[in-house]
């Protein structure tokens, strides 16, 4: 779409321009900031046009750039608040986002590394709201029961040193949700990371607090109001300078506050009451820890483990001879009642008549019983994805990693068909893959893949890479 300005059109272009906005014909454009500062319209263009997410950037007297949802331009330029309107109209504009941006506290977390499972808080920042205007800061450095990731520590400069004498997390979550008054919670991805781990910090430290107000994830909002933009992704990094907001000194928590206040306070100018509300619904996991369980191994799916260990052999093997192969082919031959289990037809079409040589045969075996070697460790977004979870993760519950995942944009399903995008492989794995059966969904999923479909298998690995992008 070509952007006009206001200022390039006629004068009949430009009185049709605003009649398709709302906007009055005759007077001049006024734009009220969160603050209820009053602005003039210097000028103004569609900077994005659709269904639900008709964007106006508008350029002030002062020389500031804004974005703002067509609506609530029209709004705030209305000639009469007394102005008959239908009852649908009423009810549309009775929303306002003030309701959202009044007062609230936007808060961050430094951690010890990136697994909600296991990782512990060690710095807990937040600004008070109240009435649109910043009016108390509060931030600590915390104690953790364990060393640092160096990874962490790069990223954020926070030592072991540091927090050494620190509060206990006890004590910095019990300040924490005294100075947030019940207010309102805001922070980027706090849904996926920094609620979850919080949460689980106060259950096992054995505080008698809770977080138990509203919390609104400044991820999914930007989900919602810029799915349609050519924004790159979500970082907060990202959204910061798509909004021209300086991102210096970011990943440290009192300044991330700062920069997440800013980026939710323009995003809140674009959203209606529907984005609001789907980014303040979370489903709220229950702390659970990975569970080992024994699993007795049938007597099919320990002729299949054979089978598997068979192959191997000869996938291993690079001087493999024909009468190798021909004692595999006969085991096939003999074992017919696995058809229709993997890797059993897999290996049984490799084998089939002599379509190819002992070589060739060696790699395909290998890649039938070393499905490893077809997982991925990098994927580019969830945004749009249909996914699917196995396994055990190192990262948290599996209720957590899907929420995780939706709070990115995906959509978790319970199982592998042709419309999955990508199965996501837990990191603790099973004990049905230690005793050498893959599981069902990755069978599915492998078969699909070597079917030709595109379905990807990513490690977890690749899901804490996605985390990660998305979190900053």
């Amino acid at each position: 779409m070509d952007i006009i300005y206001a200022s390039s059109m006629t004068a009949d272009e430009l009185k049709a321009f605003k009649k398709s906005l709302g906007l009055p014909v005759t007077k001049d454009i006024r734009y009220i900031d969160i603050e209820g500062n009053v602005h003039g319209v210097a000028d103004l263009c569609i900077y994005e046009e659709h269904p639900s997410y008709p964007t106006l950037k508008i350029i002030c007297d002062d020389g500031s750039v804004r974005f703002i949802h067509r609506d609530y331009l029209s709004e705030m330029n209305k000639s009469s608040p007394d102005r008959k309107q239908s009852s649908a109209k009423r009810k549309q504009r009775a929303f306002s986002p003030s309701e959202y941006t009044s007062d609230f506290v936007v808060f961050d977390i430094e951690t010890t590394g990136k697994f909600i499972s296991e990782d512990e808080v060690v710095e807990i920042a937040a600004i008070k709201i109240r009435n649109g205007k910043p009016e108390e800061e509060f931030s600590t450095f915390v104690k953790p029961g364990r060393p640092i990731h160096p990874e962490a520590s790069a990223l954020t400069g926070i030592g072991d040193d540091d927090v050494r004498d620190a509060p206990s997390f006890r004590e910095a979550a019990a300040a924490f949700t005294e100075f947030t008054e019940g207010l309102m919670l805001i922070g980027h991805n706090i849904f996926g990371f920094d609620l979850p781990i919080i949460e689980r910090q106060i259950k096992e430290s054995g505080a008698d607090i809770s977080i138990d107000c509203r919390c609104l994830d400044t991820l999914v909002l930007a989900g919602r109001v810029l799915k349609a933009s050519s924004v790159e992704d979500r970082k907060l990094s990202t959204l910061a300078g798509y909004f021209g907001i300086s991102p210096d000194g970011a990943h440290r928590a009192l300044t991330d506050c700062r920069i997440t206040r800013e980026v939710y306070l323009h995003l809140a100018s674009l959203a209606d009451e529907s984005d609001f509300r789907t980014a303040m619904k979370r489903k709220k996991p229950a702390y659970v820890s990975p569970v080992r369980k024994q699993v007795r191994i049938s007597e099919e799916t320990g002729e299949l483990n054979l089978l598997k260990d068979k192959a191997g052999d000869i996938a291993r093997d690079s001087k493999v001879t024909v009468h190798e192969i021909e004692n595999l082919r006969t085991w096939i031959n003999e074992h017919g009642h696995l058809k229709g289990n993997y890797p059993y037809d897999d290996i049984a079409a490799v084998l089939k008549d002599d379509i190819f040589t002992p070589s060739e045969i060696c790699t395909r075996l290998k890649g039938i019983v070393s499905p490893d070697s077809l997982f991925e460790d990098s994927y580019d977004t969830f945004e749009g994805k249909t996914v699917v979870l196995t396994g055990d993760f190192r990262y948290g519950s599996k209720d957590e990693v899907e929420e995780a995942v939706k709070s990115m944009g995906g959509t978790v399903k319970s199982g592998v068909s042709k419309k999955t995008d990508c199965l996501l492989v837990g990191g603790l794995g099973s004990e049905r893959w230690s005793s050498g059966n893959y599981g069902s969904k990755i069978k599915k999923a492998i078969e699909l893949k070597n079917s030709g479909l595109k379905i990807s298998l990513i490690t977890e690995k690749a899901f804490e890479d996605c985390m990660n992008q998305d979190r900053k």
